[in-house]
């Protein structure tokens, strides 16, 4: 017992790391310069899922640099950022989701009708939409 008890006292006040190797260590782990891949892929998802298309080329040159001046690198913060800033455009306000207004308003005029680009008109029908059919249309 008292062999163990010599071998442990070694460890006594002693860090078993050096600290400043450390801090080094996870300074190169933490450090990530993001590609222009990077920011092609951040910003071309959330026009995908929020606009229903692809970003042009001017959308990612605005949309990097942007991210640039703000020190931006992780991925994540970059889509957030994007999103945030798609949010408060014209275009979503356009092709969003209904708001609780206008879900109002639909219940009591009917369907809101968009045109074909999936943007909102203001308008709402009663009629049913006209619906394409790839095999054979039954109801003609």
């Amino acid at each position: 017992m008292t062999a163990a008890m010599d071998f442990l006292k070694r460890y006594v006040g002693k860090t078993p790391f050096d600290e400043e190797s450390y801090k080094k260590g996870l300074a190169e782990s933490t450090e990530f310069t993001p590609t222009a891949g990077t920011y092609r892929a951040a910003i071309g998802s959330q026009f995908q899922d929020l606009f229903n298309r692809p970003a042009t080329s001017t959308d990612i040159a605005y949309y990097k640099d942007r991210l640039k001046q703000f020190g931006i690198a992780n991925p994540r913060e970059m889509a957030s950022t994007v999103a945030e800033s798609l949010y408060l455009t014209p275009e979503f306000e356009r092709k969003a989701p209904l708001t609780p207004e206008e879900q109002t308003m639909s219940a009591y005029y009917g369907m809101p009708v968009r045109n074909k680009l999936g943007e909102k008109t203001g308008r709402y029908t009663s009629k049913a939409g006209d619906i394409e059919y790839k095999g054979l249309n039954y109801f003609s």
